[in-house]
Parts: structure tokens; sequence; C-alpha cells
């Protein structure tokens, strides 16, 4: 139980997984056949308010625009903006939809012949977000549940709020082929190039998710910085599949916090999980 007391459960894009609660989110991305959707929590002025900030946000730059507001259907609204003066043929259309106390929100650009395209999408996006994570496309506390589409990518990034010098990543993208991870070699050759030294403290198959990946661990001394370890895992990732991407998990400390690192690192490999796809079993 003490254990669990100190742990917190991450879903994000089509997996799952549990870090040590001193780590706290510095980004976030999801992106869905080229939509970029997050939640945002409710400030206290709710809908009309969080509407009025990200209007100001998205438009108060120079060169941004206001092209067009609109009801993208009951209860899901929309704003057509543009920010690309060299490319006035692109546009962006923000979308947001309040649910269980979040504004579920999504942006994807394109050219103005194919807003109709672009709309559908983003209106299909929101309309199916649940306040859940049981199924779908994972974004935080709720998912999206359209079919597994095409361009999925996520990334989420933390530090730990007590030990400075902590960095973890978490990233997944669809692949057209496999992508062999980057070879200890060339690290070792790059280190060795800025005066530095590098000693392999693992390098080996390693299963996670029910996935056949590499893990990899290392520690680096590089003139001027301080001594770190640096943990890697990946997944090569199977050609266009949203539930078998290629998946990178990343972990960085100062040297001598290693046994620390080694404990977060545990948890994240051993409790990653994949999230079913909407509507049924994994595929």
């Amino acid at each position: 139980m003490d254990q669990e007391r100190q742990q917190k459960p991450v879903c994000i894009g089509r997996f799952r997984f549990l870090v040590a609660r001193d780590l706290a989110v510095t980004d976030r991305i999801q992106s869905i056949y080229g939509v970029e959707t997050k939640e945002i929590a409710l400030p206290r002025a709710g809908e009309a308010g969080i509407w009025k900030e990200k209007v100001i946000e998205l438009t108060s730059q120079p060169n941004s625009r206001v092209i067009q507001e609109l009801e993208l259907q009951p209860g899901v609204r929309g704003l057509w903006y543009a920010d690309n003066p060299d490319s006035p043929e692109l546009a962006k259309l923000f979308g947001m939809r309040i649910s269980n106390g979040k504004a579920v929100v999504a942006t994807r650009a394109g050219e103005a012949s194919k807003h109709e395209i672009i709309e559908t999408l983003v209106r299909d996006m929101l309309q199916s977000y649940i306040p859940a994570t049981v199924h779908g496309y994972c974004l935080g506390e709720g998912a999206v549940t359209t079919e597994p589409g095409r361009d999925e990518e996520t990334f989420v990034a933390f530090r730990h709020e007590k030990l400075p010098g902590f960095k973890i990543e978490f990233r997944t993208k669809m692949v057209v082929e496999a992508e062999a991870p980057l070879p200890i070699s060339e690290q070792m050759e790059f280190v060795e190039s800025e005066g530095g030294t590098i000693a392999i403290i693992r390098e080996q198959k390693r299963g996670a998710a029910g996935l056949d990946g590499e893990e990899a661990a290392v520690a680096v001394t590089l003139p001027g910085e301080k001594p770190f370890v640096e943990f890697t895992w990946h997944y090569s990732g199977m050609p266009d599949s949203s539930t078998q991407p290629y998946i990178e998990v990343s972990a960085k400390a100062p040297k001598e916090r290693r046994e620390e690192l080694e404990r977060i690192w545990e948890t994240i490999l051993q409790s990653l999980r994949p999230v079913p796809v909407a509507g049924g079993a994994l595929r």
C-alpha cells in the first residue's frame, strides 16, 4: 500500500504506466489524424472564460487573425484562424468541447480547400471523447474513441520535484517501417570525440507492454558537466500500426542518483501496458 501511494498513473495515446508521485509533467503532446488534442482544467470563469482566453492566446500574436468562429455541432465550438502570412492559403482550426469539468481541445492545420475535411476530423475527434481511459486514445483522464488513425504520435516529459537533474521522457510514433535504436557505439564515438568517457552498465533485450524491445544503460562523463547515468528502452515498431508503434523511453539523472533512477525506471517499464482500442480488443 505504501508503494501504491508513492505512484500515480499516466495514460497517453495507446499506453498507460505508473510513475513516482514526485515526477511532474513538463511537456505533453498527443496527435492523431494530424489533430493535436489535449485536456485543460476549467478556470473559475468556466467555458466562456477559457474560450476567450484561448482565442486571445491564438490570435494576439503579430500577423495572427481570426477568420471565422463557428459551432461545429451543439456543444463543440470552433475557431478558424491564420498565423502564417507567408502561406495565406493555410489556416488552423481550433475546436473545444466541455466534458466532466475539463475543456477538451483539438487543433488541425490545413489548406482552405480542405476546410470541410478538417472540420469533420476535429468535430468527430471531440465528439468521441469520453471522461475515462478504459479504451481509446488517452489524453490524460479521458480518451477519444475514434478508430485507430494514421500519423499517431505522443510525447510526455517529466522532471523530479525534489531532485534536480532528473529527466524522464516517453514517446511513440507510427512508422512506415521498423526503426532501429541508435547503436551505443555511435553514442560512444560522440562522447569520446567531446573528450568524455562512457561506460556500459547494461545492454540487453527486454520486453515491456508485451513487446520485445531493447534496453541500454550507460554512465557518462563529459568535460564541464556533472557525470550522469542514462537509461533507454526502444521498440522498433510495426509498420502502419497504431497499437504497436515505435516506442522510446528514456531517463537521465546525476550519477550519484542512480539508485533513485533505477526505481523510477523499473516502475515505468514493469507497469507499461497497452490501452485497448475503442470497441474491442487490441489489434
